[in-house]
């Protein structure tokens, strides 16, 4: 949005520099992406968020720099002009056929008309804000909804058939031709406004060519209301159509002044022209609803803030807003009902809403920074022990997938299971998937048949299951290759016993695998049993998952780490992973040691003299070095990698 400072100091008085303002603005809460210098002017160009429609306007934007600054608002009263009845019969006849379309709506009929251009001070005033100047009487309405944020539409009075203005809801292939020379095809849920003849106004987007302002217009009506905004953005959406006016009310328009702002108009056409004059007004269908209240607690805002403001630190705030309360504050619980005004109804829903407001006001840069309260919790030892299932499972070749809960009923069937006992889908997301599954295999057989390419297929699930009574938690592992091992030193390493399964090969058909496919099926909580002790307990320290261990914060260097690849010869029985903790001791500038590589020499005996590898392995580790303070120095780097290879050869008799 634009917005000029001149125009902005016609509803309040500020001192402060074109960038000071900008720069202010930004730690409010509203983004200037720029200020140019125009004539004797200054635009500041805003960047307003999706739910601040009431910023849409030089008199919105004045309301926050008023709060902003504790400054008064300038209120300017638009005064109706004198409704000369006698000398016409013209009159609007307006009728509603869907409810819930419109929030507000307001017509005036002014006679004695003549198209002209605009005196120079408006064209000026829409210029600077990216508006071209047309006439007299679109340049007003323009000129309306940029200083108040109500889009205002005038049609030509004898355009209309006998007055009449329906609103109602579109039907579906319904046309209409726009200002904009395209003709728009409809559908069922778009507003539109006819006369019994012909559509001549797709309401909130665009006015209809039909029923536009030209030089022989010479009764106009003056049209403003509130529409309905998630219809008006589907509209927009649809037609690939998007004006300042759909703008506007798809953020939502200020139901509380439509009235104001056609008067706004009207009075200006009469300001103009000495000879037109207002003959109807028509405000009876405005549907102004009471103002919306929030109880707030002041001691949750402080809480959720980090702030210790009193309460009537934050009544001032408010009331800056023009949030307000008329109770007396509660000394003991501290609440109080305040009184959103209608521009804000759309986004302030809830005391979390007033709460930022409150911050807003009080400023973001006089909150303290604090770190959270530490709290301890009760360990989730459920999780701790299902991360480390799956990081034994993945440690041997495993790779997890997740797949929808839902299965195949002709599957399921040639699977065994019983459907009667199953849970069935009523609004199944495919034909196909009408079921809950009863166990894992049809997700670990549906997923092993996607991917039919792969050499081999080691997966496992950790999933829910279901049944007509009651739903569990299964472990479910399967894989497809020629060694078919992996399952079985799972098993062993989980000290589960349990029989691997081998599926019917009609199943197999059916999913079009051509390879032999092992599986198991285990509850969780046979699965997780033995996690817990023995050499697994060690595994969960190892992996941080003992929860009776207490984290520690480790800083992060601004400095890009040193790495350096060491390898090693040892004894085929030789841990590999004591070998990585050996490394980590010798020096704090030793941040990470990582194995990347880790084979057996083949057990032929050596030939030509070559050094006998037999019972020996080869470990190769990235070694990270790292400095909190300093970039590493390139001698000191050679220092620690000669100390790392000295002592791991001492220590495991390495090469």
């Amino acid at each position: 949005m634009k917005l000029s400072l001149n125009w902005l100091k016609e509803f309040i008085d500020i001192k402060v520099t074109p960038d000071q303002l900008a720069q202010d603005l930004n730690s409010f809460g509203h983004e200037v992406e720029d200020v140019i210098k125009v004539g004797n002017d200054y635009i500041l160009g805003i960047s307003i968020t999706a739910n601040r429609g009431d910023c849409l306007s030089v008199l919105g934007m004045a309301r926050e720099v008023a709060a902003m600054y504790n400054l008064k608002l300038k209120i300017i009263d638009y005064p109706i002009s004198q409704i000369n009845k006698s000398t016409t019969n013209k009159k609007i006849n307006v009728k509603l056929k869907n409810k819930d379309i419109y929030d507000a709506f307001d017509v005036e009929i002014i006679e004695n008309i003549k198209i002209k251009e605009s005196p120079k001070w408006l064209q000026n005033k829409l210029k600077l804000v990216g508006i071209k100047p047309i006439n007299n009487i679109v340049d007003i309405t323009n000129f309306v909804m940029i200083e108040t944020g109500q889009p205002i539409h005038a049609f030509d009075y004898n355009k209309i058939n006998n007055g009449n203005m329906i609103i109602r809801l579109s039907k579906k292939s319904e046309c209409i031709v726009t200002l904009d020379g395209k003709n728009r095809q409809l559908d069922n849920n778009s507003i539109i406004i006819e006369d019994g003849k012909k559509i001549f106004d797709l309401a909130g987007i665009m006015g209809g060519q039909n029923s536009q302002i030209d030089k022989n217009t010479k009764t106009i009506v003056m049209e403003g209301g509130v529409f309905n905004k998630k219809t008006i953005r589907a509209t927009s959406k649809l037609l690939k159509l998007t004006t300042d006016a759909s703008h506007r009310f798809e953020r939502g328009v200020d139901d509380n002044n439509t009235c104001k702002a056609v008067d706004r108009a009207s009075e200006l056409v009469i300001n103009l022209d000495q000879n037109s004059k207002i003959v109807y007004v028509m405000g009876a269908l405005t549907d102004l609803r009471k103002s919306n209240t929030i109880d707030i607690d002041i001691n949750r805002i402080n809480n959720l803030l980090g702030t210790r403001l009193e309460p009537n630190q934050v009544i001032d705030y408010l009331s800056r807003l023009n949030i307000i309360t008329d109770q007396q504050i509660n000394k003991l619980t501290n609440q109080l009902t305040f009184n959103i005004p209608s521009y804000r109804k759309y986004d302030l829903t809830i005391w979390q809403d007033i709460a930022e407001e409150v911050a807003r006001v009080h400023g973001y840069d006089k909150i303290s920074k604090s770190l959270p309260i530490k709290t301890k919790s009760t360990p989730n030892e459920n999780y701790n022990k299902k991360e480390l299932l799956k990081d034994v499972l993945v440690e041997n070749g495993f790779t997890e997938i997740y797949s929808y809960s839902f299965a195949d009923e002709k599957l399921m069937t040639m699977l065994g299971n019983n459907l009667n006992k199953s849970r069935h889908v009523i609004n199944s997301v495919t034909p196909e998937l009408t079921h809950l599954r009863m166990d894992l295999l049809p997700s670990l057989l549906t997923a092993i048949s996607k991917n039919p390419w792969a050499p081999e297929v080691k997966i496992f699930e950790i999933g829910k299951v279901f049944n007509d009574n009651e739903e569990k938690w299964q472990l479910g592992i399967a894989e497809c290759n020629k060694n078919g091992q992996g399952i079985k030193q799972v098993l062993d390493k989980l000290n589960i016993n349990s029989s691997i399964i081998i599926p019917d090969q009609k199943v197999l058909d059916h999913l079009k695998i051509r390879r032999p496919v092992r599986y198991v099926i285990i509850d969780l909580d046979t699965a997780t049993k033995h996690l817990g002790g023995g050499q697994l307990d060690s595994c969960v320290v190892e992996n941080g998952l003992n929860s009776t261990q207490e984290m520690q914060y480790k800083p992060i260097s601004q400095f890009p780490p040193t790495i350096r690849d060491l390898a090693f010869i040892v004894k085929n029985d030789t841990d590999s992973e004591q070998i990585r903790s050996h490394i980590l001791s010798l020096d704090p500038h030793i941040l990470l040691a990582e194995l990347f590589d880790e084979f057996n020499f083949p057990s032929a005996p050596s030939v030509n003299n070559q050094r006998d590898l037999r019972n020996m392995k080869n470990v190769a580790y990235h070694i990270w070095l790292q400095d909190l303070n300093k970039p590493m120095n390139p001698e000191h780097v050679d220092n620690i990698t000669k100390q790392i290879i000295k002592s791991v050869e001492s220590k495991f008799k390495a090469k």
